[in-house]
C-alpha cells in the first residue's frame, strides 16, 4: 500500500510534477534543483524509520499524487512511540502543510495542525535539514 502522511510536504523526488517542485522551492525557499535533492533525504530518512517495527493506523481516505497506484491518508507510529510525520518535521526535511487529522484521537485537527507548525518553526530556528541556509 501506499500512504501520504496527514499533515506533512516532504520535497518532490523527481521532476514530474514541475509545477510542485516550482511551488515547493518557493515554500522552502531553496533553488528548484535543490527539491529532489531535499526530497530523496526524506525518503531515505522515511525508508530508515520504515525498517523497524511500524503500525499504520488510516481510514483509507483516498490522497492524491502522481503515481497510477491508489494512496491513503494515514499516521504511521513506530513502536517506539515515534510518529513519522513529527520526526520529518523535528529534522526539516518536511512542512507543516496539508490535511489534517483528530490525532491523537480525541483531539482536534486545529491541535494537530499547530503541534505540527511549532515543530516545524522549531526546526527552522534550529536551522536543522532544509531550513540551515549552508545548505541551500
Amino acid at each position: 500500500m501506499n500512504w501520504r502522511l496527514y499533515g506533512v510536504d516532504c520535497p518532490e523526488t523527481d521532476m514530474r510534477e514541475r509545477a510542485r517542485v516550482k511551488e515547493q522551492a518557493k515554500a522552502f525557499k531553496i533553488p528548484e534543483n535543490k527539491v529532489i535533492f531535499w526530497g530523496k533525504k526524506a525518503a531515505e530518512f522515511s525508508k530508515n524509520f520504515l525498517s523497524r517495527p511500524f503500525t499504520v493506523y488510516t481510514n483509507f481516505e483516498k490522497a492524491k499524487g502522481a503515481s497510477a497506484r491508489n494512496r491513503y491518508f494515514a499516521i504511521i507510529k513506530s513502536n517506539d512511540g515515534r510518529l513519522l510525520h513529527e520526526v520529518l518535521l523535528e529534522n526539516g526535511l518536511a512542512r507543516a502543510y496539508g490535511k489534517s487529522v483528530d490525532w491523537p484521537p480525541g483531539s482536534s485537527q486545529r491541535t494537530f495542525a499547530e503541534r505540527l507548525q511549532r515543530l516545524e518553526r522549531s526546526a527552522k530556528e534550529r536551522k536543522l535539514g532544509i531550513w540551515n541556509p549552508q545548505n541551500r
